[in-house]
């Protein structure tokens, strides 16, 4: 027999076996189950959860998002705004009585997020990008007065964020080392904080051990220890601008014949660039102590920041009024009118500087027993934390006039009264045919307490408590402090806030796990304490004009509270 007609037999007898269902058959059908699955798609573990490799390439990617509601009750009160016009800058004050306010709103949210990222000869680098489309209904519209700011301007689809980091640098649209690392609460609405807060930005990270480039698992651009970071901000980001409108991005002063600043008013806007805003700060960040990385039974430091920011201040006049005499400059011409309106002559750019520092820290506090991290973040066992700020013409990083609203006002939660538009600083016409700036201060305090209620390791039976106060200082300069409030003068103010959370869910944003559900319910008290600014035509003395007398029913020293429930799903 040909080896060819052996081979041909041995195959047949080995096919008539197996459709015998004989041992030889039983042996080729398990070898098939057992075979391993043919994978796809790469899983990029080293990243964290999530991540997956993109074919044909070393990229790792992760697809995530969020979709938030928050529903928001407030009373409501009485209350008077005060705006210039654009086209004269001269004051109107508008009453608003307390039922032509939304008492409630609602805000829907989503927020997709794409982070890429691989390794090079330097480290990770990391390219991430959170788009942000939002609907904004009743009182998450601020308060319906003349005119409008930041304050509930979320009707529109943006680039919330979207940056590169590598080799120590973070460049694109991300939060400001001002506030990043530093005293940071998540959902509570506060004195100081907003979840609008990102813009442009560059700086450089160095630690003791190389550049901060990303960590290969979570979203913190530098690890555990001492880093250093310094860059630039875009000028506009930390501008504290009106928020109760009027068409004019700064206010001015409307003074009459007689006042050392000297005569009419002025409406401003934007001027052009000089410098960037600089930023640098120092940082420090640790895990909780414990007999492992589920359990926090000793206290511990969990963060030091120390911040500082210089800040641009850039206006020109777009509008004035005077009274018999020309206050613009000589090539504006003579008024048009009796009243000395100048037309639509623009004024010089004026430029001055804000300076700002902070510190902040945060101290691991012992847990109850029998409580365990789970799924939570380690940033957020049982903490303490608190910060200092103060601001000199910079009020944004203080948290007002930006898009956190002003003293009254901001996302949600207005107080009525007064209304007061702090901004960086009142422009004043100099009388000369120029203009300069009178800077405004703040001071913020900020404490918290942060405790978790409930064993975390099973993630939907977790509950949080967070209590919060704040605290603000707010001083005008001497000729705001002296010009009456019904032609835009402000005198010293304080705000407190005092916030109770408690939340049900997994953990904070932000982490690159699934939180699936969230719910928070919030409760806050807001108090403005002001004095009326002297009406001495803006010349400081020894003796306090009588202002202007608020109208019945109007409070020089508004109260509110705030209901607040917000439902989040991560995916």
């Amino acid at each position: 027999m040909t080896s060819t007609k052996k081979v041909l037999l041995g195959t047949a007898a080995a096919t008539m076996a197996v459709a015998a269902g004989g041992n030889t058959g039983a042996q080729a059908a398990d070898i098939l189950r057992k075979a391993p699955p043919i994978q796809y798609v790469r899983i990029c573990d080293q990243y964290g959860a999530g991540f997956f490799q993109i074919p044909g390439s070393s990229i790792c990617l992760q697809l995530r998002g969020q979709v938030q509601s928050d529903n928001a009750y407030i009373p409501t009160a009485d209350m008077v705004f005060v705006t210039p016009s654009k086209g004269t800058g001269t004051y109107q004050a508008t009453l608003q009585f307390a039922n032509q306010q939304d008492h409630w709103g609602y805000e829907v949210t989503a927020k997709p997020r794409f982070d890429a990222r691989t390794e090079t000869s330097v480290g990770t680098i990391r390219a991430y990008a959170e788009l942000k489309i939002q609907l904004d209904a009743g009182t998450f519209n601020g308060p319906p007065g003349p005119g409008g700011g930041d304050v509930g301007a979320g009707n529109k689809p943006e680039l919330y964020r979207g940056y590169l980091q590598w080799a120590g640098w973070t460049i694109g649209n991300a939060d400001s080392i001002w506030s990043s690392g530093g005293f940071k609460d998540g959902n509570i609405a506060d004195v100081i904080q907003s979840d609008k807060s990102s813009g442009w930005t560059a700086y450089y990270t160095w630690t003791p051990s190389g550049p901060g480039v990303p960590p290969k698992k979570g979203s913190a651009p530098v690890p555990d220890g001492w880093s250093f970071s310094a860059g630039i901000d875009e000028i506009f980001k930390h501008r504290a601008k009106a928020q109760i409108g009027g068409g004019c991005t700064y206010y001015g002063l409307t003074l009459t014949a007689g006042a050392t600043a000297g005569l009419g008013s002025v409406c401003a806007a934007d001027g052009t660039l000089s410098v960037p805003d600089f930023v640098a700060r120092i940082h420090y960040e640790a895990d909780p102590p414990g007999k492992d990385d589920q359990h926090n039974d000793q206290f511990g430091l969990g963060s030091l920041h120390f911040a500082g920011i210089y800040h641009q201040i850039s206006q020109i006049g777009v509008g004035s009024a005077g009274s018999a005499v020309p206050i613009v400059p000589a090539a504006c011409g003579a008024p048009t009118s009796a009243t000395g309106v100048a037309g639509a002559c623009l004024g010089p750019t004026v430029h001055d500087s804000g300076w700002g520092v902070q510190g902040a820290w945060k101290i691991f506090v012992p847990m109850w027993p029998g409580t365990k991290l789970g799924s939570m973040r380690s940033s957020d066992m049982d903490n303490l934390a608190g910060n200092v700020l103060y601001c000199n013409g910079v009020l944004e990083a203080c948290g007002i006039g930006a898009t956190n609203g002003n003293l009254n006002a901001g996302d949600a939660y207005w107080t009525g009264g007064l209304i007061r538009d702090d901004t960086d600083s009142r422009i004043i016409n100099n009388g000369a045919g120029g203009f300069y700036n009178e800077k405004e201060k703040a001071l913020a305090v900020n404490a918290q307490y942060f405790h978790i209620l409930t064993d975390c390791t099973n993630p939907i039976n977790c509950f949080t408590l967070d209590l919060e106060a704040n605290y603000v200082w707010v001083t005008p300069g001497n000729v705001t402090k002296n010009v009456d409030w019904t032609l835009g003068g402000l005198g010293n103010a304080r705000k407190m806030a005092l916030t109770g959370e408690i939340s049900w869910g997994v953990t904070r944003q932000g982490t690159t796990r699934p939180v699936w559900w969230r719910a928070d319910f919030e409760v806050q008290y807001l108090k403005v304490w002001q004095d009326l600014p002297c009406n001495n035509n803006g010349i400081a003395s020894g003796v306090c004009g009588a202002p202007t007398a608020l109208p019945i029913n109007v409070s020089k020293d508004p109260s509110s509270w705030v209901w607040r429930t917000t439902i989040t799903f991560d995916y």
